[in-house]
């Protein structure tokens, strides 16, 4: 699906805003479930295909568990994740 670009940015950093100020850092990870609550149904394709971006950007990593995957913030990335929800 291809969705606006300014849409795109502005999904990311509301993903990482969230995760962040929760502290979803490095072994505290969520679920994609968890982390689309902030989004309403219509969006759920969004925010998939941005979470899956920001996993191959960097900035999140994911975490196989025998239960699905789950996501949280890498914590090397930490630096540009702040600079980006700052913006």
């Amino acid at each position: 699906m291809k969705f606006d670009e300014t849409l795109l940015q502005e999904t990311k950093k509301k993903i990482l805003r969230k995760l962040f100020t929760k502290h979803i850092i490095g072994g505290k990870h969520t679920s994609f479930e968890n982390i689309r609550k902030s989004f309403d149904r219509n969006e759920y394709p969004l925010a998939e295909e941005v979470i899956e971006s920001l996993v191959r950007e960097g900035f999140l990593i994911w975490h196989p568990t025998s239960y699905g995957k789950q996501y949280s913030i890498n914590p090397r990335a930490i630096a540009q994740v702040k600079s980006l929800i700052t913006q």
